[in-house]
């Protein structure tokens, strides 16, 4: 994740930016180093509430979860996982994300389906905030199909080279929107049930 960590480093993450990580299960640990930055990240997978490799990453790196959760209260930052639960089921209100995460994501799935998942992620961003993910398979096509589908929307992106990939071995999907009109088609309504005001509330 060298590629991942030099470009968070670069940008300023303030206490309180909301991020999601779609398919935590594949790759977790983007989320935790958002969170310990001060970001709310709502893990968000079809998996069981808190996978294995997640609980061996809190046990690891922080002596358990409760020391996890203490350090994290201290830099503002939350690490909150739900229930099991597809992204696409999970009401967000538009425009109130910072960052989206889905690394090994987008080349699992396809036709509609993937439709369906970019044009809510894109939606779910603000102005200035970042999709940030990987695939291993056609990369060319779903950067392709971002593009297009972005514009159809009326969403300005622009696309990030950077030195090296976001992860090892896997091709970069990296965009910033740098401009979003101010009603989307079939948005979500604004406070439709955000996720991490409902996660917050479970804690």
């Amino acid at each position: 994740h060298s590629g991942f960590f030099d470009f968070i480093y670069t940008m300023d993450i303030k206490n309180g930016d909301m991020v999601i990580a779609i398919g935590t299960s594949t790759d977790f640990l983007p989320g935790f180093v958002l969170a310990a930055r001060g970001a709310r990240v709502v893990s968000i997978d079809l998996s069981q509430k808190l996978t294995i490799q997640e609980q061996s990453a809190l046990d690891a790196y922080t002596e358990g979860f409760s020391y996890y959760q203490r350090s994290f209260k201290e830099s503002g930052g939350r690490y909150i996982v739900l229930p099991p639960t597809n992204y696409k089921e999970v009401q967000i209100s538009p425009s109130s994300q910072r960052i989206i995460m889905a690394f090994n994501v987008l080349d699992l799935i396809d036709g509609a389906t993937l439709d369906e998942m970019v044009e809510k992620i894109f939606d779910e961003l603000q102005e200035g905030g970042y999709f940030i993910g990987s695939v291993k398979f056609d990369h060319d096509t779903i950067a392709a199909r971002i593009q297009e589908l972005t514009q159809r929307r009326g969403i300005n992106i622009e696309s990030i080279g950077l030195d090296k990939p976001l992860k090892e071995g896997y091709k970069s999907l990296l965009f910033r929107v740098t401009k979003k009109p101010p009603h989307l088609p079939d948005a979500l309504p604004a406070g439709s049930g955000i996720a991490h005001r409902q996660a917050m509330r479970s804690l």
